[in-house]
């Protein structure tokens, strides 16, 4: 009996909606400390999942204990994200 061949196409890649995400980082205080090493590791987390990042926020200088933080509350107010 002869084998028979198959058909062999690449498999289809599945169609993901895009993920689109906001970082935020925060430094609470200006003493040598850079929020970018902060935003520099979400950007590549966001990368390596295939993610659209639509905005970044920052918040320096401002304790994490603390209610009042301009950026966060942007963030947590924003409708789109």
């Amino acid at each position: 009996m002869a084998r028979q061949q198959r058909s062999t196409t690449p498999a289809q890649e599945s169609t993901r909606p895009i993920v689109q995400v906001a970082l935020y980082a925060r430094v609470s205080t200006l003493n040598n400390q850079d929020p970018e090493m902060q935003l520099a590791e979400l950007r590549e987390y966001a990368a390596r999942r295939g993610w659209q990042i639509v905005e970044e926020f920052t918040d320096q200088g401002v304790s994490g204990c603390k209610e009042s933080r301009p950026a966060l509350n942007r963030l947590m107010s924003d409708p789109t994200l």
